[in-house]
């Protein structure tokens, strides 16, 4: 808003009053509050047809929850290891929700974490891989060629430098290859697009 400092001073307060009362409503679909008397919040949501799935931490624990369309809190799944969940992603084959992370504290003896967990909140596997040094999964996106599975982003410092992993999961988020990128350092694990080609 940019008033004419040159204009009448009664001229300029009613365009500004009228700038006011044209100002639309913002409103969201719902508002809650969730959680409990701990450290908690919600880090991504992941929209999904019936509602949404959030990933989220609970004092230090990483947290998967389920919210319907309407706001209503369905279920909260707590992993059972002080961890974190960076990125997750609907399974192409299920409503199923494939989770990446790490565990805590973030130092040499953590691991990454890979996950699934169903529309019901059965979390159905959480595999922690535990390679040399500190280490983290930080980005999952769904790579449909060749056969419809999974590319996940992450990093380890073996022998100190940061080296930057790749992994090919299948359908069902096994591990099927590992690609290793020696010495460029966690921050290229930032984010992760896949192409045509």
């Amino acid at each position: 808003m940019h008033l004419n400092l040159k204009a009448p001073l009664h001229l300029s307060l009613l365009l500004a009053a009228v700038m006011l009362l044209c100002a639309g409503e913002a409103s969201a679909q719902f508002v809650r509050l969730y959680g409990n008397n701990q450290e908690n919040s919600f880090g991504k949501v992941i929209p999904t047809g019936p509602g949404y799935y959030a990933l989220g931490s609970n004092a230090g624990v990483a947290t998967i929850t389920y919210v319907n369309l309407n706001g209503q809190h369905q279920w909260t799944r707590l992993l059972n290891m002080p961890s974190v969940l960076t990125d997750a992603v609907l399974m192409t084959n299920s409503s199923n929700l494939l989770f990446v992370g790490y565990t805590l504290p973030l130092s040499s003896a953590n691991q990454s974490i890979i996950g699934t967990v169903d529309p019901s909140g059965f979390v159905s596997s959480v595999i922690a891989y535990d390679t040399p040094g500190q280490e983290e999964l930080t980005k999952v996106v769904a790579n449909p060629s060749p056969s419809g599975g999974y590319s996940v982003l992450g990093y380890h410092s073996p022998n100190g430098p940061e080296e930057v992993v790749l992994l090919t999961l299948d359908a069902n988020a096994v591990i099927t290859d590992k690609d290793r990128l020696a010495g460029i350092g966690s921050v290229f694990t930032n984010d992760l697009d896949l192409f045509g080609n």
